[in-house]
């Protein structure tokens, strides 16, 4: 055995940290503060190859891992196909990705209600300090904790998040709750609808139990909406006049918001999303913010996924950064002397490919706040298409 690595944070990205560690000979020990397992969040995730090679790499069975799709269509506001070609990919869930690693690692390995508050580098190890009130030390600290990384926040300075412009609506539908001329026209292809303002992407994905037989499905619906400041203000306070700071928890969205969201569907939409989009139980929101940290180390501990950049959605590689950040990790570990040196290697290795990820995804972002607003409302003329289409969710860097 190698030595002892704490991770902080047991979500995708943590997962794959301590599978590919432990695959390495680490011992590892992961840290999640919310309570029960991570499960429920739906959302789709499109695969790339090295997403895939990832998980085969540390010994997760590919087999129904997601549905295929064959092609990607553009739909105009009236519902009429405006453009289509061949694109094969395989899309899969948030909880298919999440199901499978979690199932991988032995349940005495992760350590529920439980957060990484602070820590120190002492001597060549990690002091970490628990929630619990316990002071625990490492031979290394994995910071896996999302964009408000408690553990970044201890070296790195706390980022003013630059806000897109706009927030992403979503929504998860079951495949039985469509009516079967309204899935005929768009559920089994990669769909986008492209006016100059905002975009809406739609796809099926596994079912809530992982299903990915016909029937038993979902669709996944994003919808990016241009939001100023002071609408998105409005959009972050709950029923009580709280302001939430950079998100809102979807159950406190106020129900006022969501029926706004649902008439602007039916205005904006082409028929057959704006429909999928009301068959669906609880749409959510979430503002778009950049960010890439500028340190991922700091002595013997390092940071991990949406800790070390939190990327636009555009790009679909969260879980592909996330997958690959762990690889290198553990690659570095190997061929470095001492684990300060192998995270120095592992920056240089991963800021660099993060930044010109962030890069393609704002130039995504840019092609929905179009200088003319009233200019292809029915989304039949982007003068951006083949690019939008070519380059979202894709990983051909």
């Amino acid at each position: 055995m190698r030595g002892h690595i704490a991770v902080s944070g047991g979500s995708i990205g943590g997962l794959f940290a301590a599978l590919a560690l432990a695959e390495a000979g680490w011992r590892v020990t992961v840290f999640e503060k919310v309570r029960s397992a991570l499960s429920g969040r739906g959302a789709g995730i499109v695969t790339h190859e090295p997403l895939l090679k990832a998980l085969g790499s540390i010994g997760v069975s590919l087999q129904d891992i997601g549905v295929e799709v064959r092609s990607r269509r553009v739909f105009d506001k009236f519902g009429k196909i405006v453009s289509e070609r061949e694109f094969p990919q395989l899309v899969t869930s948030w909880d298919m990705i999440y199901s499978l690693l979690h199932a991988r690692l032995p349940r005495e390995l992760y350590f529920t209600d439980t957060s990484v508050l602070n820590w120190e580098n002492v001597a060549g190890k990690v002091n970490v300090h628990l929630s619990d009130g316990s002071v625990q030390q490492f031979d290394a600290l994995i910071g896996a904790d999302g964009y408000r990384s408690a553990v970044r926040s201890k070296f790195v300075e706390r980022p003013a998040p630059a806000y897109s412009g706009y927030v992403v609506w979503r929504a998860v539908v079951d495949e039985t709750s469509i009516e079967p001329n309204l899935r005929d026209a768009f559920f089994d292809d990669f769909s986008f609808f492209i006016p100059n303002r905002g975009q809406v992407i739609g796809y099926p994905i596994p079912g809530f139990h992982n299903e990915t037989n016909k029937g038993s499905r979902r669709y996944n619906i994003v919808w990016y909406k241009p939001t100023s400041h002071d609408e998105l203000v409005d959009l972050l306070t709950d029923e009580s006049g709280k302001v939430h700071e950079i998100s809102i928890p979807p159950p406190l969205v106020r129900r006022e918001v969501v029926d706004c969201a649902l008439m602007a569907a039916e205005v904006d939409l082409p028929w057959m999303f704006s429909e999928a989009f009301k068959c669906a139980a609880s749409p959510f929101l979430a503002p778009i913010y950049d960010y890439v940290s500028p340190r991922f180390c700091c002595g013997n501990v390092c940071l991990l996924g949406d800790a070390a950049a939190l990327i636009r959605p555009h790009v679909g590689m969260g879980v592909t950064k996330a997958a690959e950040d762990a690889l290198c990790l553990s690659s570095c570990l190997r061929a470095n002397r001492t684990i300060e040196e192998a995270f120095e290697a592992y920056d240089a290795a991963r800021r660099p490919i993060a930044l010109m990820i962030n890069a393609r995804s704002q130039r995504l972002g840019s092609f929905l706040q179009g200088e003319d607003p009233k200019g292809n409302l029915d989304g039949a003329s982007h003068p951006f298409e083949n690019e939008i289409v070519r380059l979202t969710a894709t990983a051909d860097f």
